[in-house]
């Protein structure tokens, strides 16, 4: 059984960048294939490096809802759902607080940290998904000033960043 520690241990920021350094879009939709394809496709990773990788590809699935304000399942089909952040269990989001500073990929940090904020509000998780936040609809607009569809991944980061920030007083 995979212990806390071994899961701090085991994370990897390098491992992590290498696994998602060919995704079509620095976008978490496409994290989520990468680290699953790594998860089943590699069969020399240590068991607490599984549990890694399923945490990411899982957290990488959930779509943030408006509405609600939470990271909700993917899919709904026949009366189920797939995970969501509310099926975070305490050992996933103390790992997650133990490594969101460690992460290096704005997209990636911007995702756990968001998650952490919504599932245990605590300000430094609210200044790292804002920071993050920023710097990515910055890297979309620089790159993408031309092309429409990019352009909305710009202010989805924008405007969740407000969203956050707004919320702040609110939750602490």
């Amino acid at each position: 059984m995979l212990t806390f520690v071994d899961a701090v241990d085991s994370f990897d920021d390098s491992k992590i960048n290498e696994i998602i350094k060919p995704a079509q879009s620095k976008e978490c939709c496409y994290y989520n294939s990468l680290f699953h394809k790594e998860l089943i496709g590699n069969s020399t990773l240590k068991n607490s490096e599984k549990e890694i990788l399923q945490l990411l590809s899982t957290i990488c699935s959930f779509c943030f809802s408006k509405e609600s304000g939470i990271y909700d399942s993917m899919l709904y089909m026949y009366g189920k759902r797939s995970l969501n952040a509310k099926d975070l269990t305490e050992l996933d989001l103390s790992f997650l607080q133990s490594v969101v500073s460690n992460v290096s990929d704005d997209e990636l940090r911007s995702r756990i940290a968001d998650i952490l904020w919504t599932r245990k509000p605590h300000r430094k998780y609210a200044d790292i998904a804002v920071e993050s936040f920023l710097k990515i609809g910055r890297h979309f607009l620089e790159i993408t000033s031309d092309k429409v569809p990019e352009v909305n991944q710009f202010f989805t980061r924008f405007e969740r960043s407000i969203q956050i920030a707004i919320s702040i007083k609110d939750k602490i």
